[in-house]
Parts: C-alpha cells; structure tokens; sequence
C-alpha cells in the first residue's frame, strides 16, 4: 500500500498513485508471516507541485529475512483540489473496557460531518460507507468526556477532516 504523507501544493489533489510491484514475497519466521497482509511504502508529498516519480525503499517487517523486492518505484499524478461534505456519519467508539458502556450527550455527538479533499473524479464517488468515525476511549472510565473525534478512510488519495473536532459521551458501568 502507497501512503502519502504530507500536504501537496495548495489547490493541488492526488489524482493517482501508481506502484512499479503489487507483489512481494517474504521470506522468514512463519508466526510473523501470517500477521502480515501488506507492506506500507510512505512517500513524502510534502508541497508536492507537479507530477513526480520516487523510488521508494521497503522497511523490512520483524521476522522477515528475505523480500522479493527491496525498492519499488511510485509514480504521483495530481489535479486540482474539489471538496465534499458527507454528512450524517455516525460516530462509533473503540476501546471501551469491557463491561462499560456509552452513550453520545446529545445528537451532534453521535454524528458528524465529514469534509472530503482530493481531485473530483475521486471525492464523487466516495460515500459514506466508505468512513469511520470513532473515538478511541482507551484508558477512560465512568463519567462524562470530551474526546477527540478521528477519522479514517478508504483512500490514501483523500484527505478526510471530521467538522466537529471533539464530542462529549457519557460512560457507565
């Protein structure tokens, strides 16, 4: 998987990401192997302006003594940025201790508004289903919190931005 990191120049949007290899074999410690599903190649497209070519080299996971491929090369066409809102995307909550529950303190902190960054041809077709929302309630107990509100989505091409930053929930045992 190619994932971007940075901002491009503004106005600027990530078109398409293209890899040189969409295989690799590994080589090493069966146990380890089996946690392994991808391999993460990051490019930094920091105030990236114009289309670009890098080459990119593969960390090699613990437990791996041998890969196929130890470089690839990954080819970034951009366009101009377009914007969308989703709206209505339900919050969910991760790492709630075991035998607690939560509840949202009102409406608007159980849905957001998502904001979509990225070219057109991308943005359009992404709907809902194709983000999370959550708050990770890792380490908190019973009582009423404000949280960070986090956003994950689908494609490395998108910048996805929750409109509301933080929501208050009730936790009980």
């Amino acid at each position: 998987k190619v994932k971007p990191n940075g901002t491009v120049a503004f106005g600027k949007a990530i078109s398409s990401l293209e890899s040189s290899v969409t295989k690799v074999t590994l080589y090493g410690d069966q146990s380890k192997l089996e946690d392994i599903n991808y391999l993460v190649a990051e490019v930094d497209v920091t105030d990236l302006k114009e289309n670009k070519d890098y080459k990119v080299d593969l960390k090699k996971p613990v437990g791996v003594t041998y890969m196929s491929v130890s470089s690839i090369s990954v080819s970034i066409t951009l366009g101009t940025v377009a914007e969308k809102d989703l709206n209505n995307v339900r919050v969910i909550s991760r790492n709630l201790k075991s035998g607690y529950s939560v509840s949202a303190a009102s409406t608007a902190d159980a849905i957001v508004t998502v904001n979509l960054k990225g070219v057109s041809s991308v943005v359009d077709v992404i709907k809902s289903d194709d983000v999370v929302a959550y708050i990770d309630l890792e380490g908190l107990t019973e009582g009423t919190h404000e949280v960070d509100v986090k956003i994950e989505g689908s494609d490395s091409r998108v910048i996805y931005t929750s409109k509301t930053k933080k929501v208050t929930v009730t936790i009980t045992k």
